[in-house]
């Protein structure tokens, strides 16, 4: 074999190995675009200032603003599993000390609180909880029910995230406007308005980990 038959050879196989590596890297790519909407929402994020009268009743899905969430995503649900589906899956919800004026009167406060009292103010809570993911439709953008979202700017294609904690029967549904932010609602109610006016709630993410 002829020197220029082995640089042809050569250049054949360093440019298969270029093709390779390129389908490997856009392989990759794929899986982390896939899978970054579920692991970015990892961290500790911090509940955002509150508009309403302290007068009103909140529903048992409010938070108090300045409570510090951490959310951990871990793998699948077993359900998730069995009916093959990626849109799902188990973790945690931890509420982190310093907590708040108003825990006490939450959903969640029953952890943290007895007799109206912090019980362990240096203490963490945790919660199981199961992350369901899922895109708005053009039906979802149109429905009554996510007016407050599209007030705010949310249009078919919205990723939105419902934390469900089942041991205490709360779930919170959050349009994930970015890397660092997550719009949700609670309901206030008084006499005048028995079935709640639905007010925003931002969280933000912490700006540095805690």
């Amino acid at each position: 074999m002829t020197t220029k038959s082995f640089g042809l050879r050569g250049a054949v196989l360093g440019l298969m190995l270029l093709a390779s590596l390129a389908a490997a890297l856009k392989k990759t790519d794929k899986t982390v675009n896939r899978t970054d909407h579920r692991t970015m929402l990892n961290g500790t994020w911090i509940i955002g200032k509150d508009k309403t009268q302290s007068t009103k009743r909140k529903s048992d899905d409010y938070l108090p603003p300045g409570l510090q969430i951490q959310l951990k995503l871990l793998g699948p649900t077993r359900l998730a599993i069995d009916e093959d589906r990626t849109d799902e899956l188990g973790g945690e919800v931890v509420l982190l000390p310093p907590f708040p004026e108003g825990i006490c009167s939450t959903g969640l406060g029953a952890r943290v609180c007895k007799n109206g009292l912090i019980l362990h103010p240096g203490l963490p809570a945790t919660f199981k909880a199961v992350f369901s993911f899922s895109r708005w439709t053009h039906k979802d953008a149109e429905d009554a029910e996510g007016s407050l979202f599209v007030d705010k700017g949310a249009k078919a294609g919205a990723l939105f995230v419902d934390i469900s904690v089942w041991e205490k029967g709360l779930e919170w549904s959050l349009w994930i406007q970015g890397r660092d932010q997550l719009l949700g609602a609670y309901l206030v109610y008084d006499s005048d308005d028995p079935g709640g006016e639905e007010v925003p709630q931002v969280w933000r993410r912490s700006p540095q980990p805690i």
